[in-house]
């Protein structure tokens, strides 16, 4: 594969500092690699603070991979004193995924062991964690009770240090875990949550704390996106990308809300725009990691909306993307769903080289094993297989549930009920125009209701759905025995170059030309 972003230091200090921090890592890797063991020619305390600062540029570009290792670098070269603050350093570089989240527990381990457990060091390494569980989603669905106890620690450790920033920190963990990741709060708590999250950025504001700033407008934009407050939502999401010098992954985080928000008013061009236009700021050689669920929604929103060959163009982008991030799969649920496009498209049109490796990056990204996992798994199947029946919902995870849902209606199948009752629960969550009308559509079919399968088909047209249209009209056109609804399917379909639906398409023609000849 040709290599397009390849990430490469910035001139300057920053270019410097990563070269040196290369050469020190070298000499460490060669010292131990060496049948005997070699003294090292170099200051380690010197090698450690030129990793770590290496660690923390690459970082603030989006290269994640590289933050790793050049802190793990720094870990295994100093001394078991300084290990509680470089864990530390790996978490808040590496930012999110199981990365981050062991960094900060072996920092506690190391906070917990010391003599005088400063209350301060413990607080904040409380609350690092529990945004690295709680805001950035990775947190496993069993782990409830040690996120009530780790809360409450670090509620408890909060009011005992003279620190108000600290504490408005911790008020944010409580946030993400009350009114969002329960997801079970009544209208008046969210609200309440949204009052709070807001003065929390007027907190952090004025204290110009900009990462703190945008995480608090953050948990406000999923709120009130929670209570159908879109407008105030996509503001919120200005006013982070409107910071000064925002790191990247605050940056990355922004832009997928507002992908996310207009994806799911059915602003599909929108959606991509935004994009696009991130894309295009892009200095030559920077990470594009950051940019995975933004990249990821774009794709979806263009293949949905018919635009196929622009997903073919931002195929490079989402192969650099898995191959900045590959080194933890727990932070690849975004390049899944950008996979799964490419999927879906090399499956309709019959390419198998491309279809083969959409699949390899899916079953690495969802390892059989993980609960979370699980639906994408069966997504993945009967995707490969082409057959619904493959599908084995698992209602205890709310994932991939509309995709599953659409590739259901596709085939003409029922939908399993506890699939379709998921799917209002988040239309009750927040509004979504492809979730709404899958449903519409689903419902439909359960109820052999041709007259209302016609309205949501044609819904779902107005609304820019055009690939789930024609394949529903296919659908519709063998249930109602009409000829025209092939018609209107054909020339969609023959635009996408969808050759899997065609082909279903010609075998109902065919049995509707036989029926007219009996008849």
């Amino acid at each position: 594969m040709e290599h397009r972003h390849k990430p490469i230091p910035f001139q300057g200090i920053g270019y410097l500092t990563e070269l040196i921090a290369y050469h020190y890592r070298e000499a460490a890797l060669l010292s131990r690699q060496a049948a005997v063991p070699l003294e090292l020619p170099i200051d380690p305390a010197r090698a450690v603070h030129y990793l770590t600062r290496a660690g923390q540029l690459a970082s603030c570009s989006g290269a994640f991979a590289e933050a790793r290792t050049y802190l793990q670098s720094a870990i295994d070269l100093a001394p078991e004193g300084e290990h509680l603050g470089l864990y530390e350093q790996l978490g808040d570089c590496v930012v999110w995924g199981d990365t981050a989240v062991d960094a900060y527990r072996q920092a506690l381990v190391r906070w917990r062991g010391t003599a005088e457990r400063d209350p301060l060091v413990g607080v904040r390494l409380l609350r690092k964690l529990l945004t690295a569980y709680l805001r950035w989603n990775v947190t496993p669905p069993s782990a409830e009770e040690e996120l009530l106890s780790l809360l409450a620690e670090a509620q408890h450790l909060a009011e005992a240090v003279d620190d108000e920033d600290e504490r408005w920190r911790v008020q944010l963990a409580h946030i993400w875990f009350s009114h969002l990741w329960q997801e079970n709060g009544t209208l008046q708590e969210v609200e309440q949550g949204r009052s709070l999250a807001l003065a929390a950025a007027t907190y952090f504001e004025a204290r110009a704390d900009w990462v703190s700033f945008s995480d608090a407008l953050d948990a406000y934009t999923n709120l009130s996106r929670g209570v159908g407050a879109y407008d105030e939502a996509l503001e919120a999401s200005r006013r982070r990308l409107s910071i000064p010098e925002l790191p990247a992954m605050e940056r990355g985080d922004a832009l997928n809300m507002m992908a996310q928000l207009y994806f799911h008013l059915g602003n599909y061009s929108r959606c991509y725009d935004i994009v696009r236009e991130a894309l295009a700021q892009l200095r030559p050689g920077e990470p594009v990691g950051y940019l995975a669920g933004a990249v990821a929604l774009a794709m979806r929103a263009l293949y949905l909306t018919g635009r196929w060959s622009e997903v073919d163009a931002l195929m490079p982008t989402l192969e650099d993307v898995w191959e900045q991030v590959q080194h933890d799969v727990s932070t690849a649920t975004d390049v899944a769903y950008g996979y799964f496009t490419v999927l879906d498209m090399a499956l309709a049109r019959e390419d198998q080289a491309r279809a083969s490796t959409a699949a390899s990056v899916l079953q690495r990204c969802l390892p059989s094993g993980q609960a979370n996992a699980r639906n994408g798994c069966s997504l993945l199947a009967a995707l490969l297989e082409d057959d619904p029946r493959r599908i084995d919902y698992d209602p205890s995870n709310g994932d991939w549930c509309t995709n599953l849902l659409m590739f259901v209606n596709e085939h003409g199948f029922h939908a399993p009920p506890a699939l379709i009752a998921q799917e209002h629960y988040w239309l009750s969550w927040g509004s979504s125009v492809l979730r709404g009308r899958c449903v519409e559509i689903a419902e439909a079919l359960e109820a052999s209701d041709m007259t209302r399968l016609a309205a949501a088909i044609d819904g779902a047209e107005v609304d820019g759905l055009i690939t789930h249209t024609a394949r529903m009209r296919v659908v519709l056109a063998q249930r109602m025995n009409d000829r025209a609804q092939l018609e209107r399917a054909r020339s969609v379909l023959e635009g996408l170059g969808d050759r899997r639906f065609l082909r279903r398409l010609d075998e109902i023609a065919l049995t509707l030309d036989k029926k007219g000849k009996v008849r």
